[in-house]
């Protein structure tokens, strides 16, 4: 019996600055270039959309971390998690080009990496009023013993060669995703798929097995995935 594996290149940190729009990292733009594969929080997403859009070409999808959310018939995705979680969340202050740049600029890229790779919260993240979210989040003084600072600095070195506006306009195209799904509203995950959660993730109490058909949805109790 045969195997693929597939090792997924980043277009987030890897287009340059000087070539970088936010249509680029649409679910369409990405998903076609996969075939399946093992996806963890933005591959996540990237794969199940993948085998949203082409379950012909899917032999089977396992999901790390984030839960498949389906389109809502109404509301935009980015408006949508403002009226919940308020103007000082992430994905809200990521939209107007520019702003997250010049706010990340003040820190070093290790810091950074810190901030964000060490996030603990379970609960969706926002700043308070008039914070910028790389400002509210604290930076770790010891790390965690699954990582180590060399491990850090090499994720530290890739942005730095590409910058963050890639890893950004991922969050500018959410509400291009959303009006290109309209074709897709109401459509379930057909392909052969495992998403694995730790009972800390906030996917954990997801509503994804309702959106999967069979008995495909398995939950860890470990705390968060890495």
């Amino acid at each position: 019996m045969a195997y693929n594996m597939f090792a997924i290149y980043d277009k987030v940190t890897s287009i340059p600055k000087t070539n970088v729009t936010k249509r680029g990292y649409g679910y369409h733009a990405v998903a076609p270039d996969l075939r399946g594969y093992v996806g963890y929080d933005r591959g996540a997403n990237i794969g199940w959309h993948l085998s949203l859009f082409r379950p012909d070409r899917v032999k089977g999808f396992v999901a790390l971390g984030v839960p498949y959310f389906p389109r809502s018939p109404t509301d935009k995705t980015v408006e949508t998690i403002r009226k919940i979680y308020g103007d000082g969340n992430h994905v809200y202050q990521f939209q107007e080009p520019g702003r997250a740049e010049r706010a990340f600029a003040r820190y070093d890229f290790s810091t950074v990496m810190k901030k964000f790779l060490l996030i603990t919260r379970t609960h969706f993240i926002a700043a308070p009023s008039g914070m910028e979210i790389i400002d509210f989040l604290p930076t770790p003084s010891v790390l965690p013993s699954w990582i180590t600072e060399e491990e850090l600095v090499v994720f530290a070195d890739k942005f730095q060669e590409s910058g963050f506006t890639g890893a950004f306009n991922y969050y500018r195209a959410m509400d291009l995703n959303w009006e290109l799904l309209a074709p897709w509203q109401g459509s379930k995950i057909t392909v052969p798929t495992k998403f694995i959660a730790g009972d800390k993730d906030v996917g954990f109490q997801s509503g994804t097995k309702d959106f999967v058909e069979g008995d495909r949805v398995l939950f860890l109790t470990s705390k968060w995935l890495y």
